[in-house]
């Protein structure tokens, strides 16, 4: 198990913050195409303007917290985990088949031995 140098509530609220970014970027582009299907509306344009502004300062809050950083070596780490232990899962299913091969090459090597051992003997 990897150490990690972001404690779990870091990558916890980094991710819950880019979930909310992504949800405001759906928001202000739904909003824009209403505003271009219907025209122009007040409402509209205030909360379009409220949805950018949060939007705003959810990305500033992303980048200041470095989450970018935190999400990637989150997933690098995840990774290297999945992958260490696919290794190991794969090193399980080949040691039993080199241990027979072993123990193959280990009876033809004492045959051939005791062969050889007779037909020296029998000189």
């Amino acid at each position: 198990m990897a150490i990690n140098k972001y404690t779990e509530q870091e990558f916890s609220y980094c991710i819950l913050l880019d979930q909310k970014i992504k949800k405001s970027i759906g928001i202000v582009a739904d909003l824009q195409k209403k505003q271009l299907e219907r025209g122009f509306n007040t409402l509209d344009g205030i909360l379009l303007n409220q949805e950018i502004e949060l939007k705003n300062k959810r990305e500033t809050e992303f980048s200041k917290l470095s989450c970018a950083n935190k999400i990637e070596y989150k997933r690098l780490v995840e990774t290297g985990e999945v992958l260490t232990d696919s290794a190991i899962e794969a090193e399980k299913n080949v040691l039993p088949k080199n241990t027979n091969e072993q123990y193959i090459y280990i009876g033809i090597g004492s045959v051939v031995l005791l062969t050889s051992l007779y037909i020296i003997i029998r000189k």
